[in-house]
């Protein structure tokens, strides 16, 4: 079963991202799925949109966020269903802030998508 999401996607270098409906596959093994309630822009991203070969477009860009947990993956362990989190960033894994701050990796399973990572709150 898949979900449908809204997002703002960056279609073409320089040009402004546009908000489409898409498809999100379940997630995977070790996969968080998160209903965003707030989320940001920033430089970063628009640097990305402004890019032409830093990224592949189209992108889903974004690294800020909020929400709850909608759903999770088998192998996912630190998070839950309704658990309010926040996504930041990728990581390595290996780094002392992912375990001092026990943050579990995601990664998506569509080109359109970047890996984050989800923050238990």
């Amino acid at each position: 079963m898949s979900t449908t999401i809204t997002a703002a996607v960056s279609r073409i270098t320089g040009q402004p991202f546009s908000l489409e409906t898409l498809e999100l596959e379940d997630p995977r093994d070790n996969e968080v799925l998160v209903r965003i309630v707030a989320t940001g822009i920033c430089h970063s991203d628009l640097h990305m949109r402004n890019a032409p070969d830093r990224v592949p477009k189209p992108i889903v860009l974004g690294h800020e966020g909020a929400g709850v947990v909608e759903s999770i993956g088998k192998s996912v362990k630190k998070v839950q269903p309704g658990d309010h989190v926040v996504i930041t960033f990728d990581s390595c894994g290996a780094c002392r802030w992912l375990h001092r701050t026990k943050l579990q990796r995601r990664s998506d399973s569509q080109s359109l998508f970047r890996p984050v990572v989800v923050c238990r709150l």
